[in-house]
């Protein structure tokens, strides 16, 4: 088996990482070699995507459903359950819904079903329905919301028309929100809604494993016969199952870990491979336009700020830290002109009589520390300090505008 080590931080989903491996696959029912074996650190288990708010949960979810479309790390748009589609004006797209795509129940999907999913997604009470604002609707009755943007005008056409056009309808319609279950029947155990995914629920083992079967009628064929997803809330209990190949991916996401499965950035193991992408979380930098103004801070150099501070975290200069190979995403996108933050002269404006001190705020977890371990003293003419804070205080000094510079994790 090809086992893989996650460099982490913010979706190649689980689905997606085995859509990666389906070219490579050999027939789903040919031998047990083909399937995976995945670690859970938590069991809150939570498969109804309407009320899903956990990212061990989606790993799971993300093998069950699927949506009319996928969009790649690369911004690509992927047919899903939707074969083709295309714009019949600014608002407008037109999505046809391919032959013999099923529900894990056994109906068929049809344009019809697709439209009452994606309008129970629009709908108030679910977790969701803020990706899904874009669709034309109306207020209905009772809090409900008339989703006036959704037609089926026959079976295999389904239109989507936006209040106004935005550049991410089909990231809303990839996401959960545009998860297609069938609204028809109610949830199962651990929530569970009968989906479109390449997989369907097996078994379920509370507080140790989590089975999924391939199937061949959903909106994507499986690339394993079997993912199971094993319970490990122990990251150095996971790590040891790793480098002695009973797991097949791991995310590294602190020193500690990196440590137990990596030497001089070269994996332990000769047929564990690293992946440079893990999208279940995000994170976002926050600027206090006004704090930074009263610094003597323009506004107009914050761009460039940002340029120093990815140049600072560059991934060479982490692997030089740490060895880490391709080793995880920052708050700030990398670039490949590192010496641009001992190039940068001039952006900010300095207080006369005062050397301008800016503290970036992150949250307290072991990533944070790991990119703190590499950001400079000194970006130009400024001071940075590094402030890691527990989660309920920074959003606490977030709202109160009390900080400089801050990133924060959303979880997805």
């Amino acid at each position: 088996m090809r086992r893989l080590a996650f460099g982490a931080v913010v979706v190649a989903t689980v689905a997606g990482l085995f859509l990666w491996q389906s070219n490579r696959a050999p027939d789903i029912a040919s031998a047990e070699a083909n399937v995976a074996t995945l670690p859970l650190r938590t069991f809150a288990l939570n498969l109804d995507p309407a009320t899903m708010a956990d990212t061990e949960s989606r790993k799971v979810a993300t093998a069950i459903y699927t949506g009319l479309i996928a969009v790649d790390q690369d911004g690509a748009v992927l047919p899903r359950i939707a074969s083709h589609w295309q714009r019949r004006d600014a608002r407008t797209w037109a999505f046809t819904v391919a032959d013999g795509i099923r529900f894990t129940n056994g109906k068929p999907v049809t344009a019809q079903a697709i439209v009452a999913s994606l309008c129970e997604a629009m709908q108030p009470s679910h977790l969701q329905a803020w990706s899904m604002a874009s669709i034309e609707h109306a207020d209905g009755p009772n809090g409900k919301v008339v989703c006036t943007g959704l037609q089926a005008p026959d079976a295999r056409t389904v239109v989507v028309r936006e209040s106004q056009p935005t550049p991410w309808l089909f990231d809303a319609l990839a996401g959960i929100g545009g998860w297609v279950v069938d609204v028809a029947e109610p949830p199962g155990p651990y929530g569970t809604r009968a989906g479109t995914g390449p997989y369907v629920v097996a078994n379920v083992r509370a507080d140790d494993a989590v089975v999924l079967r391939g199937r061949a009628d959903g909106a994507i064929k499986p690339g394993l016969a079997e993912l199971r997803f094993r319970y490990l809330p122990d990251p150095g209990a996971a790590a040891q199952l790793f480098n002695n190949g009973k797991l097949d991916l791991l995310e590294i996401d602190s020193p500690q870990l990196a440590a137990l499965v990596l030497t001089n950035g070269k994996p332990v193991q000769s047929n564990a491979i690293l992946v440079k992408h893990r999208l279940d979380r995000v994170r976002m930098v926050a600027f206090n336009f006004a704090a930074l103004s009263r610094k003597g801070i323009a506004p107009s150099s914050v761009h460039r700020f940002m340029d120093a501070y990815s140049a600072a975290i560059s991934r060479p200069n982490m692997q030089a830290r740490f060895g880490i190979v391709e080793p995880m995403f920052t708050a700030f996108p990398p670039v490949a002109d590192a010496p641009r933050a001992k190039t940068l002269t001039g952006p900010f404006r300095t207080v006369p009589g005062a050397t301008p001190n800016l503290t970036l705020l992150v949250e307290n977890d072991p990533f944070s520390d790991m990119v703190g371990a590499v950001l400079p003293n000194q970006v130009g003419t400024v001071a940075i300090k590094y402030q890691a804070i527990d989660k309920g205080l920074l959003i606490s000094r977030l709202l109160k505008k009390d900080y400089d510079m801050a990133v924060l994790r959303l979880e997805a």
